[in-house]
């Protein structure tokens, strides 16, 4: 039984690696993609604003925001998932941001 356990705490373990560490190479590559991704997510909500680039691009910018929001949950939950106190990054600064930057 315990087995089946492992694998799972293990799994979290690395997931927490890779999204809370910052000196492992795949966790500065996370950082690095994530804040790409935050850029691109702002960049186009600002271009949406634009009436002229709206009137062009509005349905790819649309379906462009709503990949980021699920990539962002995806982050969120994952977030949640692997850390030892979900209940505390939820409240703590960091968590409030990441949870408003969803919407």
């Amino acid at each position: 039984m315990t087995k089946d356990i492992e694998p799972v705490a293990g799994s979290k373990e690395k997931i927490y690696d890779v999204i809370f560490g910052y000196e492992s190479k795949p966790g500065k590559l996370f950082d690095i993609v994530l804040i790409c991704m935050i850029l691109i997510s702002v960049s186009s909500v600002l271009l949406d604003s634009v009436s002229s680039v709206h009137l062009r691009f509005g349905y790819q910018l649309l379906r462009l925001e709503w990949f980021f929001t699920i990539v962002f949950t995806i982050e969120y939950a994952l977030r949640l998932y692997s850390t030892p106190n979900p209940r505390g990054y939820v409240f703590s600064f960091y968590g409030i941001i990441d949870l408003y930057t969803i919407d």
